[in-house]
């Protein structure tokens, strides 16, 4: 009974060789090894006593009873034994390098290896977005409620500039310039009427001042000369800047502050335009008032006579203009990508009746994610695909602002007119993009999380050095280390999962 109670309890040499294994593959520093051991022996031995306790108490059969005890000092004195060989066996695994015994030397580990070279790393990077136009255009209306009476182009038709693309039902303006015409002609009766002889004096001050306004006319006319000629200057320093921007002599800031010193001189010339046409008004007003002198009547009574006349004639100009924008033209040729507006519809200003695509110029706006914009550059080749249809464009604009919800960022591709594409298709864009030399790495080669990646060296004496690296992109199982090796070192490639920083290893 003693022997089956001990049969249950673990072989000392067992478990001496077990935790021999588990002290080795640890590590741990020999006093605290020896210290362990010891305590699992001591357990074994008071385990045994325990048992032996049991087996010896009192019995009735007293030869029974000194049968079964000496049985168990039989067990006692040889688990006695075991024990101390078992302790004296762990400490000889667990002793110190001062020993002057031998240690066992553990099997290096074969791994493969490749040479760190340094290539260039390629990729595809995809994007999809949708087909719009890249200038679109809104035809809108101006006048304020009038009826659309005839459409003459629908979506997908390719209009000229200027060509007539709607009407709009002129009626009640034309209604309204009769009436301004009629007091026109009451006013005009009434200023015949009020002329009447006028002093020398007053006469030879109008004409003084009519000379006055002609001088200001010749003077103004000079300075548009001199404005016109600028702006011929600037455009043709905007024409050869754009020239060499495109062609990437220049950044983009010269070609910009060329097109900005055009726009300039552009407005310089308005206003002196402008200013021409103040001083002929000036003239003419001016030699109204010299004539009205010399036929003679009241300067007053003149004055406000012809300024009701001057009102009606704004008035009528100003109505002429409301009636030629009831016809509805293209301002730029290009192609009808919608139409708005329907038969009989009464439009407001700012109603817009039909969008264009300036020139038929179509682009495919996608979208990627804020960490890789940095690899796409303006000027990349990409090509766009939609079902069947294929194309080669070209990035053009890269938009300078992350959407903040969804941390992406727009980027616009340019497609040839001749594309078949068409508005609101939904397409797809590959673009090929090619990264700076450096060390390529397969990813299983790789250890580690963001950012503490390493991998490990084969140093000449065929140990391995465990090494910091840190990543660049990655494509097709390939990843580049920029930081961390150079070419010509040897990388482990197989087998680096089982390896600690300076553990023996050999070659296949």
């Amino acid at each position: 009974m003693a022997f089956q109670r001990l049969a249950a309890i673990p072989d000392p040499f067992m478990i001496q060789s077990v935790w021999g294994r588990v002290v080795y593959g640890l590590k741990l520093p020999r006093k605290a090894a020896f210290y362990l051991s010891r305590r699992i022996i001591l357990y074994n031995f008071t385990e045994l006593c325990k048992i032996v306790k049991m087996q010896t108490r009192p019995r009735r059969d007293s030869m029974k009873n000194r049968r079964r005890g000496i049985s168990a000092w039989a067990v006692v004195v040889g688990s006695i034994i075991f024990c101390l060989a078992a302790y004296f066996v762990v400490r000889w695994q667990t002793r110190g390098p001062e020993s002057e015994t031998k240690q066992e030397v553990q099997p290096a580990v074969t791994v493969g290896v490749e040479t760190l070279k340094s290539e260039s790393l390629r990729r595809i990077r995809e994007m999809t977005g949708t087909i719009k136009a890249k200038n679109p255009i809104a035809v809108s209306a101006e006048s304020n409620g009038l009826r659309v009476s005839d459409i003459l182009v629908e979506e997908g038709d390719s209009v000229a500039s200027g060509q007539v693309l709607a009407r709009l039902d002129p009626s009640s303006l034309a209604a309204r310039r009769r009436q301004l015409e009629a007091r026109l002609q009451q006013q005009r009766a009434s200023l015949s009427k009020t002329v009447s002889p006028n002093r020398p004096l007053e006469t030879a001050q109008l004409r003084s001042s009519l000379e006055e306004a002609l001088t200001q006319i010749t003077v103004e006319k000079a300075n548009l000369q001199v404005a016109q000629a600028a702006l011929q200057d600037a455009a043709a320093n905007l024409e050869r800047y754009q020239a060499l921007y495109k062609s990437g002599a220049i950044p983009k800031t010269e070609a910009e502050s060329r097109r900005l010193e055009y726009l300039r001189q552009k407005g310089n010339v308005e206003v002196a335009e402008d200013r021409v046409t103040a001083a002929r008004a000036g003239a003419r007003q001016a030699e109204q008032r010299l004539q009205l002198a010399n036929q003679g009547g009241r300067t007053e009574d003149v004055t406000i006579a012809q300024a009701q006349i001057d009102e009606l004639q704004g008035q009528l100009e100003e109505l002429q203009i409301q009636i030629d924008q009831a016809t509805i033209r293209a301002p730029r040729a290009g192609l009808v990508s919608r139409k708005n507006v329907e038969l009989g519809q009464v439009v407001t200003p700012g109603t817009v009746l039909f969008e264009m695509v300036q020139n038929g110029e179509l682009e495919l706006r996608a979208t990627v994610p804020a960490t890789d914009i940095g690899q796409i550059e303006i000027g990349q080749a990409a090509t766009v695909t939609s079902g069947s249809l294929k194309a080669e464009g070209r990035v053009w604009k890269i938009s300078p602002q992350v959407d903040e919800e969804t941390r992406n960022a727009e980027v616009r591709i340019e497609l040839p007119n001749s594309s078949g594409f068409r508005p609101g298709m939904f397409a797809d864009a590959r673009i090929p993009l090619e990264f700076p030399p450096a060390p390529l790495a397969p990813q299983k080669a790789i250890f580690g999380e963001s950012p503490d990646y390493y991998v490990f060296l084969l140093q000449e004496d065929q140990t391995v050095e465990k090494a910091s690296v840190s990543l660049g992109p990655k494509s097709e199982g390939k990843v580049a280390i920029v930081k961390g090796v150079r070419p010509g070192q040897k990388l482990v490639v197989e087998g680096g999962g089982f390896l600690r920083d300076g553990d023996k290893v050999a070659l296949p």
